[in-house]
């Protein structure tokens, strides 16, 4: 969903751009993500039209360790395939992975990539691009959709009942759209959070019936509760269906955020200056979380090596405990260190896309790489690039979010 911000921001910067947003359908359901193209469809924004992809379909008898198989002609490039127990466990399971792995040679071709990132956050890795092999990166994060921060007319009860809470004293579990547990895990979550003490608002969504996929619901989560569990936590807590976590976030009462650290959650968090527990559960939220608690220092772990099927949460034996949710939260309220760190990557996240910081400078080279294409393009006859229009290219499961 980025994607369209991105979009945005560039037409923004010029006013004779436009932008082509390639859609590329995955071989499973993601309910979720087709609503939301589908509004924008309805929805036309200026300058911007979505062409939708055909779906390349996999050979249904392919066995699913030789998926790297048609790479091992480019050995000069890969010389090692990567064994599939390092990848999600939803592309272990699912023939999810090939129209994403048929792109990544294409990567050297580009003329450039655009990550939704932001120097000061991701200095080492961003320098490591400046070797002239590689293509030429521009950073131009963070990339925010920040619309639902007034959006709380649905949610009024939830957040009168947060504005006369204390600052910084309030615990935020979200999950996103597609998060989900079985009644074990949820019980044991639920004893973490009246053990520890604090303030929480939960969003909680039942897990899908066993024959649906990735079609989450939330008609009433209270039914895998322990007994008693509202009654023992009112006025400490409220545990809700759907969320609007960014207005949340953004709410002064708000201290951590429980996070299953997909990307744009995790910059949110630092742009509203509150530090996360790490809780990943599919994709490449692993990685994510690694980075955020390990390289950065900027969270704390509460099960960074947590792996779900997010297919079927109803088989997934590995539990966080009751008691490394109550640790990691009252960690995080007391490890001032980190959070001075988050409040400083705060502000430096909304200094960087001001006039003037990095990302909005990245983004004015950008516009003018596009603009010298165009040129080149023209002078040679091509319609490659035609009125100054180029593409953006969403691949799942990555901070990369467009070529040029």
């Amino acid at each position: 969903m980025s994607i369209i911000e991105m979009a945005k921001l560039l037409m923004n910067r010029d006013q004779s751009l436009s932008v082509n947003v390639l859609l590329i359908n995955p071989p499973y359901s993601v309910a979720p993500l087709t609503a939301y193209v589908a509004s924008l469809a309805k929805n036309i924004i200026e300058r911007i039209r979505f062409t939708q992809l055909p779906q390349d379909q996999t050979p249904p008898k392919l066995d699913p360790k030789a998926f790297m198989t048609s790479m091992r002609d480019g050995g000069s490039k890969f010389c090692y395939p990567m064994p599939m127990k390092f990848f999600p466990a939803a592309y272990q399971i699912h023939d999810g992975l090939n129209f994403l792995i048929d792109s990544l040679p294409k990567v050297r071709e580009a003329k450039g990539i655009m990550v939704n990132t932001f120097l000061e956050l991701e200095t080492h890795a961003i320098m490591s691009f400046l070797d002239t092999n590689h293509p030429l990166l521009y950073p131009v994060g963070p990339i925010l959709n920040l619309d639902g921060v007034a959006g709380k007319t649905d949610d009024e009860d939830v957040f009168r009942w947060l504005d006369v809470q204390p600052p910084s004293s309030m615990v935020v579990v979200c999950f996103g759209s597609m998060g989900s547990f079985n009644e074990v895990q949820v019980k044991e979550m639920a004893c973490g959070l009246e053990r520890c003490g604090h303030r929480f608002v939960w969003s909680l969504c039942l897990p899908p019936p066993q024959e649906q996929s990735l079609h989450m619901h939330d008609d009433d989560p209270r039914v895998l509760l322990p007994n008693g569990f509202l009654k023992r936590t009112m006025g400490i807590g409220k545990v809700i269906g759907w969320a609007p976590h960014v207005a949340l976030l953004a709410h002064e009462a708000v201290g951590v955020f429980v996070s299953y650290c997909g990307w744009n959650s995790m910059l949110e968090s630092l742009w509203f200056g509150v530090p996360t527990a790490t809780w990943p559960l599919y994709a490449e939220q692993q990685l994510n979380a690694f980075q955020m608690v390990v390289d950065l220092r900027l969270a704390v772990d509460l099960k960074m090596d947590n792996k779900m099927d997010m297919f079927n949460p109803h088989t997934n034996k590995v539990i966080v405990t009751a008691e490394e949710v109550d640790v990691g939260i009252r960690r995080l309220m007391e490890d001032n260190e980190i959070r001075a760190k988050v409040k400083e990557m705060s502000k430096l996240s909304r200094a960087t896309v001001a006039k003037g910081g990095s990302s909005y400078t990245s983004v004015d080279y950008l516009v003018k790489e596009i603009k010298g294409l165009e040129a080149e393009q023209f002078d040679h006859g091509s319609d490659a690039l035609l009125k100054d229009e180029f593409s953006l290219c969403g691949l799942p499961a990555l901070q990369v979010s467009a070529y040029i």
